[in-house]
């Protein structure tokens, strides 16, 4: 899912690729890679990306699978319900961001070791997606990784039964 934000800011290299953001979702029918490449589109971070494109891309994906049988009423009711919590938990999905890094002349994605093979979300998936395969490394961020806390949240919004790497955070 390519996004259409504001503003259009590219990297600073002599090859092609993009900077930007990513996630990897659970739809119904499966995980998705979702992102936005900063050299089409505008900066923006990974809560800015989740309330303006991914939650409303998750909400129109699993309504019509958690509100059957209901009337139309109660139905957007629930689905506002749903787009509400759904927001409050950006961080409980895998995900990461491309960087260009100037002094080692490649990109690094910079990512939380939440990818799980059942997902069928490859790393190559992800650097294809920012025109950076073969050309890139990948690097650990605890920044990047999935919260307990919005993981549970998904999983029990979206009915979710499956597990992923998640970190419980540390406030000392």
């Amino acid at each position: 899912m390519k996004v259409v934000p504001k503003n259009s800011k590219p990297a600073t290299r002599k090859h092609g690729g993009s900077e930007g953001i990513f996630f990897v979702v659970r739809l119904p029918r499966g995980w998705e890679l979702k992102f936005c490449c900063f050299d089409q589109h505008s900066e923006c971070d990974h809560p800015e990306f989740w309330e303006e494109h991914v939650t409303p891309m998750l909400v129109n994906a699993w309504a019509p699978h958690l509100f059957t049988g209901i009337n139309r009423v109660e139905r957007r009711r629930n689905e506002l319900r749903l787009k509400s919590e759904i927001e409050l938990h950006y961080d409980g999905f895998p995900r990461g961001r491309v960087t260009w890094v100037q002094a080692s002349k490649q990109f690094i994605v910079y990512h939380g070791d939440n990818l799980k093979p059942a997902m069928k979300v490859t790393r190559l998936a992800v650097e294809e997606a920012f025109g950076i395969a073969g050309c890139s490394a990948w690097q650990f961020d605890e920044h990047e990784q999935c919260s307990l806390f919005s993981a549970e949240g998904l999983r029990s919004e979206l009915q979710l039964r499956e597990n992923w790497k998640t970190i419980t955070p540390n406030f000392n």
